[in-house]
């Protein structure tokens, strides 16, 4: 029983039925016994009873009654587990070890229920931790309710390969059947770019997609573009920034649709142009499948706390976060490559958890300023090594004007993927609008002039403010992100 004297969820049928479908069926007792805990049992006889079977199932000896009898009483434990006549009896309890599959299902839902109520009383006495911040105590609270994750998978055996391809048939047919941005190589999330979902055919669900760049490359502004193409394909979008404040965002988007620049928004100094634009692009925006939130230092729990509404709803398509280095972590963890990886490997958890892409923005550091070639390569993502290993695609930025000001591709953004983990690699070419801090389109370049000019010996930045390391760089009156 519990503290308010209920007894605890549990199945004494099931509990026998599993131990008895052990003891007859030594085909699949191994696999059986392999998928169970003692925590899986509420009888104290039948935790003894498991106990011993494992103990049996380590020195590779067969699991039946005789052997059973013989390890409990070298353990001193037959009456613990209930006594001769309770063992006995299990054998003659099971309907049909055929069936052992649903009475672990039971089992497991039954211990599932348990561990609910064991949480729900840990996190209650949180709520008494008063030598703790709330913070701290939220992030406990939700690390404990994510463990509960970790247990509801009751499937029992490896899953067999032909329900995998029916599951993948009817993905496909799905597939087969939409036509996304009108070309039906996209069965993702579309960016927007046509040669950029060239290579990737969209972002795809589960994928953790990593876009880096060194500041003011337009690591934002390339998020807010694609959130903006996705969300007007119908795509519902959720964007976390860790930087800058929702409204700040929703100025970027108005920026973009209207075509009115940064300064006139901050200032309110608009033509009458201008004002009709300004009022096309707000009702543009409010009719779109757009969530912005702009917690500082939020954890990827706390994101998975906000997401799951949606989720539940089956309105969630794609997560933005800006950025990864940034983003919050376990209080324990002081080396900044352990704070790094649960960042990155907790990213990649969401996305397969909620069966979305996540775009997360990552800085670049410094080292590729020292490069004759300043576009980044794998090396240089900041604590990269837990970076490269979760994400499925790593793409950086590139833009030639911000450290060449009279380059002859002033308005050209490079992709540039480094990684692809399901796909080809390769560079898309983007028109960057600088005036609306704004991914544009794609844009038509000579291949040849575009290699060339990526093998050659790229000009140290002019500009002082380039020279400061982790400096903003200002691009025509704009600062960019």
């Amino acid at each position: 029983m519990n503290a308010n004297n209920k007894v605890m969820p549990n199945s004494l049928e099931a509990e026998q039925a599993v131990i008895a479908s052990i003891l007859i069926d030594n085909a699949v007792a191994e696999e059986i016994i392999s998928h169970l805990s003692a925590d899986d049992f509420y009888q104290p006889a039948n935790k003894v009873i498991l106990s011993a079977l494992h103990n049996l199932n380590k020195k590779g000896q067969a699991l039946d009654l005789v052997t059973l009898f013989s390890q409990l009483t070298d353990e001193n434990n037959i009456e613990k587990a209930g006594g001769i006549e309770y063992i006995s009896e299990l054998v003659n309890n099971v309907p049909n070890a055929a069936n052992a599959d649903k009475y672990i299902e039971i089992l497991k839902e039954k211990a599932i229920l348990r561990s609910l109520i064991s949480a729900g009383s840990s996190i209650s006495s949180l709520g008494y931790e008063v030598a703790e911040d709330v913070e701290t105590l939220i992030d406990k609270a939700q690390n404990i309710t994510s463990s509960l994750g970790d247990t509801a998978n009751i499937r029992r055996f490896v899953e067999p390969i032909s329900s995998i391809l029916e599951r993948h048939q009817e993905q496909l047919n799905k597939i087969q059947q939409e036509n996304q941005f009108g070309n039906k190589d996209i069965t993702g999330v579309p960016s927007g770019f046509e040669a950029l979902d060239k290579l990737t055919n969209g972002f795809q669900k589960s994928d953790l997609i990593v876009t880096a760049g060194r500041p003011g490359m337009g690591k934002t502004a390339f998020g807010l573009s694609v959130l903006l193409n996705a969300a007007q394909a119908g795509k519902t979008c959720a964007f976390f920034s860790l930087e800058m404040s929702s409204e700040s965002l929703v100025k970027r988007l108005i920026s973009a649709i209207a075509h009115i620049g940064q300064k006139t928004l901050r200032t309110g100094n608009f033509t009458s142009d201008e004002i009709e634009r300004y009022l096309e692009a707000n009702n543009v925006l409010e009719k779109l499948p757009i969530y912005l939130d702009d917690t500082p230092a939020i954890t990827v729990n706390q994101i998975k706390a906000k997401c799951r509404k949606l989720y539940n709803e089956s309105m969630l398509d794609i997560i933005f976060v800006d950025y990864l280095q940034i983003m919050g972590y376990a209080k324990n963890l002081q080396n900044r490559e352990q704070q790094i990886s649960e960042i990155s490997r907790s990213l990649k958890g969401m996305a397969k958890e909620f069966n979305v892409p996540v775009v997360a923005l990552a800085q670049v550091n410094r080292n590729v300023e020292k490069s004759d070639n300043k576009r980044p390569r794998l090396s240089d993502l900041r604590e990269s090594g837990a970076i490269e290993q979760d994400a499925d695609i790593i793409m950086f930025l590139y833009r030639d004007k911000v450290y060449n000001p009279d380059t002859a591709y002033k308005n050209v953004a490079e992709i540039i993927i480094e990684k692809h983990r399901n796909g080809e690699q390769g560079t898309a070419y983007v028109e960057f609008n600088a005036a609306y801090t704004h991914f544009d389109k794609d844009i038509p370049v000579n291949q040849k002039e575009m290699e060339a000019l990526a093998r050659s010996t790229i000009k140290k930045a002019k500009t002082s403010t380039s020279k400061k390391a982790g400096s903003k760089i200002s691009y025509d009156g704009e600062v960019l992100e």
